[in-house]
């Protein structure tokens, strides 16, 4: 027999019993067969208890792990926000209106900075149209 066996027995006058067989070795190395006996009704209520606390802590953790998730989707999704209630703002009469950003070093500063070297570049340039030809006018 190598390592410890487990094994369920049922005893009379004692009711279900957890009965652990190993094989060891005396201190003259003879083998010797090492047997221990415990209640079964005790590891079933840890096992209950843990059950009742899987079973109470899991939607806890869930409700948390949502809030948690929601909060963290809102904050990443403010600028965003703001911006498209910039651009709602923004009309046909308040073109010289733009839009404000917060963090130039993400990719919504690196859009709004592209957008107004654009706007740069035509002001400089003036306002230009081409014709069919493809020939400015």
């Amino acid at each position: 027999m190598r390592g410890a066996q487990y094994s369920t027995i049922e005893l009379e006058n004692l009711g279900r019993d957890r009965l652990l067989s190993m094989a060891i070795r005396d201190t003259e190395s003879r083998p010797l067969m090492l047997r221990a006996l415990g209640s079964q009704k005790a590891l079933d209520q840890d096992f209950q208890s843990y059950i009742w606390t899987l079973l109470t802590l899991a939607p806890i953790v869930i409700a948390v792990s949502l809030v948690a998730s929601y909060l963290w989707a809102a904050r990443a999704l403010l600028p965003i926000q703001r911006i498209n209630a910039s651009a709602k703002r923004i009309s046909a009469e308040r073109l010289e209106e733009r839009l404000t950003v917060e963090n130039p070093n993400d990719e919504i500063g690196d859009q709004n900075r592209i957008d107004r070297q654009r706007s740069e570049f035509i002001h400089d340039k003036g306002s230009f149209h081409f014709c069919v030809s493809g020939q400015q006018t």
